[in-house]
Formats: C-alpha cells, sequence, structure tokens
C-alpha cells in the first residue's frame, strides 16, 4: 500500500511545537490545523515505482477528521467514484486502521501500477470554519 502522507512532523512547528499526523495511532498533536490532519489541501503523487496494489493510504486522522473523499484526478482527469466493475476507471474508499484508504480499480489501477501518469490527486471535502 502507498502511503500519500504518514506519521509524520507536517513540517511545521509552532510555539506548540511539531505538528504531528499518525492516523494509525489516532494522533494530530495541538500544533496541527485541521488541514493537516484532514489533509485539505488536495494531495499530489507522483508514480511510484515501488507500488504493488493499488490501496493508498490517504494520511486523514478519522478520530478527528469526520470528511472522506470526493474525488480522484489522475493527469487531470477524474476518476468515477464507487465503480469497481466492468470496464474503465474508478477508486472507492474504505477506512483502515485509523485513515481513509483509495482502491483504485480497472484501467486506473492499471495506470497507477504501471507508473503511467505524471500526476494522481486526492480531494477530501473539509468544512473549515
Amino acid at each position: 500500500m502507498t502511503t500519500a502522507a504518514s506519521a509524520t512532523d507536517s513540517g511545521g512547528t509552532t510555539e506548540l511545537g511539531p505538528c504531528v499526523v499518525d492516523p494509525a495511532q489516532d494522533v494530530c498533536s495541538d500544533a496541527c490545523d485541521v488541514s493537516d490532519c484532514c489533509q485539505c489541501v488536495p494531495q499530489k503523487l507522483a508514480p511510484d515505482p515501488g507500488a504493488v496494489d493499488c490501496k493508498i493510504a490517504a494520511g486523514i486522522v478519522t478520530a478527528v477528521c469526520p470528511w472522506s473523499i470526493t474525488s480522484v484526478r489522475i493527469d487531470g482527469v477524474w476518476v468515477e467514484q464507487d465503480v469497481c466493475e466492468g470496464p474503465g476507471s474508478g477508486w472507492t474508499q474504505t477506512p483502515e486502521s485509523g485513515d481513509i484508504v483509495v482502491e483504485l480499480c480497472g484501467d486506473a489501477c492499471t495506470t497507477y501500477l504501471a507508473g503511467d501518469f505524471a500526476e494522481l490527486e486526492i480531494y477530501v471535502f473539509c468544512e473549515v470554519a
């Protein structure tokens, strides 16, 4: 499984310390904001030569984020959600180990595993006040 975002210091350090996000441990430290914990900014992934399946962990701490993934694009083309039967491309999402995992199906999976794309984007709907 590829990890779009994992247990990491999200790069920001505030007076509260570093922002640490770890979905598997339900951790989103006080130094983080909702965008860090919920991946509100679209994630942009390049081909992963080590990909062995079509599952991508989004790095969303589901313990603090009530939102789900709304869309996936490969090289600017929207991939249909919940279409994993029959021909064409599709994707689904499932909660797994405190995170949300995107699974690409059909042509999208084939393209992903072959690395025949420049950019894969994962979008999350975040209702930020």
